[in-house]
């Protein structure tokens, strides 16, 4: 298992702006599940459909999980927010 580590302290001083971080990868999962704060949800990774599209941006709370049936991907985060 391969692994890495990313570490980031942002001194944000921004007021009602959003950071949005963005992980490319090659992974040709049909949905990806990740937590919020009602539990588990899951959603389709592609955008076949207008709604999809605009479905793009999730609420993830501690990890996203993205996988077929090869290899995965779960990006883990250490705090809430």
């Amino acid at each position: 298992m391969r692994r890495l580590a990313i570490h980031a302290r942002i001194d944000w001083r921004e007021r009602r702006q959003l950071l949005r971080a963005e992980f490319p990868t090659s992974i040709r999962a049909e949905r990806a599940s990740f937590q919020t704060q009602f539990g588990r949800h899951t959603r389709p990774v592609h955008a076949n459909t207008p709604a999809e599209a605009a479905a793009f941006e999730v609420p993830v709370r501690r990890w996203i999980d993205a996988s077929d049936a090869r290899h995965g991907v779960a990006l883990l985060n250490t705090s809430t927010f």
